[in-house]
């Protein structure tokens, strides 16, 4: 607003007016101070201020880039102290001038470095095989047994030599940080007990790159033909993939492919037409050769089970689909132990069993909650999953209503002579008649005297994780294919997912069409 001309203002308004003047006056002199005591200095930016580097503008970073810092030189040998006992000295002495080949004496020449090499000899492992022997008393009926020598006890194959080895490198290491003593106090308070532990922890096969050998993303990049060929081998390996008849067993067979996808052959002798699939688990499939292989990868993919739901979900196929080909693979799972029969002289064999299903749901009123521990109180479903677990071999399970039913079992797929390793069960008294055993009390601890069951223990752990994490109920009558499909998987956890898909593909294709499952959700056959 415009200043009125002073000959229309009051007294009282020319004084306010200059009082606004003087003041204004003041603040402009400030910031003149203040710009003046700003001559000279740099602009801020980022690098000087705390300013982002958007508001540096365009070429500042290019102009205002600092000089990196040169690295200082180290000498060689200067951070590492050297041994107050080493084993042997190396003198390394001038005998002639390099330059102009005048002779040298020792005593003209002074130690200009001095270092330390570390090295281990050269180690050979000593095997020590021990034979602990024993039999039955004639005097009194009870078995005795050799006590182990000292120092190799059976639990662990690896004596105190292998632990001082890996403890030697640490405590080099140890001794060569700095401030650190060749103590064992120094040997925890430094690194060198980080390297000792790097060195005595392995690596778990799941985590390492062996393990994961064929990946969904390499099966989706596979040409048609690629897919066909991984099949064509699995399922005819002693002629390379040619197709063979597999109603005549001819070897004389031609293409006539109703599809470029789905190829068929036609033999020369019964002059019948096959597929891949033909006769196999995989038999009157409708859907392409790589959403079956695409299935088995995602199954074995899986260490302790994978959901129908999921599958379906990721097959893009109907919950009925996913639910029947996850069963086939379960029955081409279990086709690789089929009438085996394992153990033997020298061998052992662990025992144990643990029940599954017939859940009852307790009241919703405590006062009208029984005991469900009591047998009036149960459904009548609950089964026993019995496991026969041979120690670095196969593994074997049965689903009978107790404990007790699986003792003729035990005799048909355990040979004689074999040691049983079991818990106090009184269901497994009985075969001591038959049987070399060693029992032992869960009460007292898990492995006493080299008796355990821990490997049992290890599969109904991924067994009891299969239902309550992927699958929360199992129904009687496919809790036996769970079971082993859970041996499979206990079987073959150190095997890569390469081989897995591939053996599981090649049990599918040498087995027959399943009983239960071929036309299930037609109810032409009863499961």
């Amino acid at each position: 607003m415009p200043t009125p001309p002073r000959i229309r203002l009051t007294e009282a308004e020319k004084d306010a007016l200059l009082l606004e003047q003087a003041a204004l006056i003041e603040r402009m002199a400030a910031r003149i101070a203040e710009l003046e005591a700003l001559v000279g200095k740099p602009r801020k930016t980022s690098s000087n201020s705390s300013l982002p580097p958007s508001q540096d503008g365009p070429g500042r970073k290019n102009r205002e880039r600092k000089q990196s810092r040169k690295p200082r030189p180290s000498r060689p040998g200067a951070a590492r102290p050297l041994a107050d006992t080493p084993d042997q000295t190396e003198r390394c002495l001038v005998e002639a001038c390099p330059h102009c080949g005048t002779a040298v004496a020792e005593t003209a020449q002074q130690c200009r470095e001095r270092y330390d090499h570390v090295d281990l000899p050269v180690v050979r492992p000593q095997v020590t095989r021990v034979e602990v022997f024993g039999g039955r008393c004639r005097g009194c009926g009870r078995r005795y047994r050799a006590p182990t020598p000292a120092g190799m006890p059976p639990g662990t194959p690896f004596g105190p030599g292998i632990h001082a080895l890996l403890a030697y490198p640490a405590l080099w290491s140890c001794r060569h940080e700095r401030n650190q003593p060749c103590t064992p106090a120094g040997l925890l308070a430094g690194k060198g007990w980080d390297h000792c532990r790097w060195l005595a922890m392995a690596q778990h096969f799941l985590l390492s790159a062996a393990a994961r050998s064929l990946s969904t993303a390499k099966v989706m990049r596979m040409s048609d033909s690629g897919v066909v060929n991984v099949f064509v081998r699995l399922r005819w390996p002693e002629t390379d993939g040619k197709p063979v008849c597999p109603g005549c067993g001819c070897m004389i067979c031609y293409a006539c492919p109703r599809s470029p996808d789905r190829p068929r052959w036609r033999c020369k002798a019964c002059r019948g037409d096959f597929s891949i699939t033909s006769g196999t688990l995989f038999a009157h499939h409708k859907l392409p050769l790589r959403t079956y292989l695409l299935a088995v990868v995602a199954f074995c993919n899986e260490v302790k089970g994978h959901s129908m739901l999921a599958l379906s979900r990721e097959l893009d196929v109907q919950h009925k689909t996913a639910f029947v080909l996850a069963h086939k693979m379960r029955e081409a799972m279990a086709s690789s132990t089929k009438a085996l029969r394992i153990g033997g002289a020298g061998r052992e064999v662990e025992l144990d069993g643990a029940y599954f299903g017939g859940h009852v749901r307790p009241a919703n009123l405590a006062a009208n909650r029984v005991d469900r521990r009591l047998a009036e109180n149960q459904s009548g479903k609950r089964q026993v999953v019995v496991v026969m677990r041979e120690r670095r071999g196969p593994t074997l399970v049965q689903v009978v209503p107790a404990e007790e039913a699986v003792l003729p079992i035990i005799s048909q797929r355990i040979a004689q002579a074999t040691e049983l390793h079991a818990d106090e069960s009184p269901a497994w008294n009985r075969l001591h008649a038959h049987f070399p055993m060693r029992r032992v009390n869960h009460q007292e601890g898990y492995s006493i005297g080299g008796a355990c069951t821990n490997g049992a223990e290890s599969y109904f752990s991924r067994l009891r994780r299969s239902e309550l994490g992927h699958h929360h109920h199992i129904a009687g009558p496919y809790l036996l294919r769970y079971a082993q499909e859970a041996a499979w998987r206990e079987d073959a956890r150190r095997v890569s997912n390469g081989e897995q898909v591939h053996g599981v593909v090649r049990l599918a294709l040498r087995g027959r069409p399943s009983i239960d499952f071929c036309g299930y959700w037609q109810r032409s056959r009863a499961a």
